[in-house]
């Protein structure tokens, strides 16, 4: 990945990647076909918020679901003619959910009865159907039931079951299972082994972890970068213990929320390389909901503000600059108030706030804002619904 160095001061002004504009140029070419639903008021009744690379979903009160941004695989759940999703939009297909989650290029949620459904791209068996085939419709899972969370990585997905264990399917090269195994083969669910009574999960990339009733965190898949957290950079098809967490309540890939409040990361990079243990993040006190995304983390901190640090080649940070942040953070997201959630794209975030509206910001090559335009912007703007 292409980064930009940083200053003493913590700050720095990233190169931005060619590959973006690339991108961009594709999106914009192709973005009138299909029947793009016109902008209409501002969304409201979100209660979960989960981003892909270019594309975010939502959890809305009564059981639907919502997406907007890049649909190239039909990741948003809109027909193959339209590529690109300005406003949040039903997901056809999809009621009575309970949790959604989102990958790269797909998207998942969790039914009645615990039944997942995923759409989008699926070359590596993501979806979990069966096939490779892409589908821009939610399809079934097969072999999992009783689920109550969902989370989406580069190419592979995992559901927190009920009992407390997690099943994991999609690609498997680096372990991204959890069963033991690695296979160049797309795979079915399977069951990471070694988990037991696990709260909650969280996958980013090539990496897994799942919180633990006893406060604990354990992770697997790729670890080259310290992604896993025990102290090592090697990757593990089963499941590691984090070092030095024994009161986490949260989790997001690569972070975790203490009891008290502390945020601490590890792995990959935010801004600048992580080390392969767990980190406090400074600057970050009283925290009560954390996210990461790409090279980009944030909390929501007091009375609702949100602090965003990392990587902001592209506005990502939402403080109205190009300039990276380090620790510590003491910056926050311009334009959020009242937030009680956020979720990381690759180069846009965003944020749910109290009445479940929803506020995005950075990147905006695939509608990703979802404030009806295809403008970047450096502050947080409003995501309208479709009419």
């Amino acid at each position: 990945m292409t980064r930009g160095t940083t200053s003493h001061a913590g700050r720095a002004r990233p190169r931005v990647r060619p590959v973006l504009w690339r991108v961009a140029i594709a999106v914009v070419a192709i973005a009138a076909s299909g029947c793009v639903p016109p902008p209409g008021p501002a969304l409201t009744g979100a209660m979960a918020i989960s981003s892909g690379w270019y594309h975010t979903c939502v959890l809305i009160e009564g059981g639907s679901v919502r997406c907007w941004g890049y649909n190239g695989s039909g990741q948003v759940g809109r027909p193959a003619d339209v590529s690109t999703v300005t406003v949040a939009t039903p997901v056809a297909g999809v009621a009575g959910a309970t949790a959604v989650g989102a990958g790269r290029f797909h998207s998942c949620a969790i039914v009645a009865g615990g039944t997942v459904r995923c759409w989008g791209y699926n070359d590596f068996g993501q979806l979990g159907d069966g096939t490779t085939d892409p589908a821009f419709s939610p399809v079934d899972v097969v072999g999992v039931g009783d689920a109550v969370a969902v989370t989406g990585g580069e190419h592979h997905t995992c559901a927190l079951i009920a009992d407390g264990t997690v099943r994991c399917w999609g690609i498997n090269t680096r372990g991204q299972l959890g069963d033991g195994t690695v296979s160049e083969a797309p795979s079915g669910p399977s069951t990471v082994l070694g988990i037991e009574g696990a709260t909650a999960i969280a996958a980013d990339g090539a990496t897994t972890c799942a919180l633990l009733g006893d406060g604990t965190v354990r992770c697997w898949g790729w670890g080259e970068g310290g992604e896993l957290g025990n102290g090592a950079a090697a990757n593990s098809s089963t499941p590691v213990e984090v070092s030095g967490l024994n009161d986490a309540v949260a989790l997001a890939p690569g972070c975790s929320l203490s009891a008290g409040g502390a945020v601490r990361c590890w792995g990959g990079y935010l801004g600048g390389p992580l080390g392969n243990v767990p980190t406090e993040v400074t600057g970050i006190a009283a925290s009560t909901a954390i996210s990461r995304g790409g090279q980009t983390a944030c909390a929501v901190v007091a009375a609702g503000s949100l602090r965003c640090w990392g990587l902001n080649s592209l506005g990502q940070l939402g403080n109205g600059t190009y300039d990276n942040i380090l620790p510590p953070v003491d910056v926050d997201v311009l334009g959020v108030t009242g937030a009680v959630a956020a979720s990381n794209g690759i180069y846009h975030s965003c944020a749910l706030v109290t009445g479940g509206a929803v506020r995005c910001w950075g990147a905006n090559v695939g509608g990703e804002l979802g404030d009806g335009t295809w403008n970047p912007s450096l502050v947080s703007v409003s995501v309208l619904s479709a009419i």
